[in-house]
């Protein structure tokens, strides 16, 4: 069924990030709305007056603590839109390599937006793949 394309503009107010290294991506298993429970990319809300780019730049920094500015490459991937209410909203999507020599971690890493790790690229596309992936969820600390 071809879905019929919405003649108002779309509102982008979100962006993505992918950070990918030596064949393995960045993702975090989200911890709250939206998306949670489940594994993504990095990014959140544009922030007023900011350009896409520079809120995926600060969103890395904030989320995982990674400077996509000194990345070899840093690219717009594309659009990425849903359905909200009446409304068609949407995210700009980027690409973020790393120099070969950047390190990652091995293990999971806790973060208040959610747990990161470092996935093999084909993970995502894997029709086995149920979400986890042997990487589970750490449990809270309590305060």
């Amino acid at each position: 069924m071809i879905e019929k394309v919405s003649d108002t503009p779309l509102d982008l107010k979100y962006t993505i990030c992918f950070c990918r290294v030596n064949g393995k991506v960045l993702m975090v298993y989200r911890y709250r709305e939206p998306n949670k429970d489940l594994w993504n990319g990095l990014g959140g809300k544009l922030e007023p007056g900011e350009k896409a780019k520079e809120s995926v730049i600060r969103e890395m920094k904030e989320e995982a603590d990674i400077d996509i500015s000194k990345a070899k490459d840093l690219f717009f991937a594309g659009i990425v839109t849903w359905n909200k209410d009446d409304a068609r909203v949407g995210m700009y999507a980027f690409v973020a390599d790393l120099p070969d020599d950047f390190l990652i971690w091995n293990k999971e890493r806790e973060t208040p937006e959610g747990l990161l790790a470092w996935k093999d690229e084909a993970w995502g596309g894997d029709v086995k793949n149920k979400g986890n992936s042997g990487c589970h969820p750490v449990e809270k600390k309590k305060a």
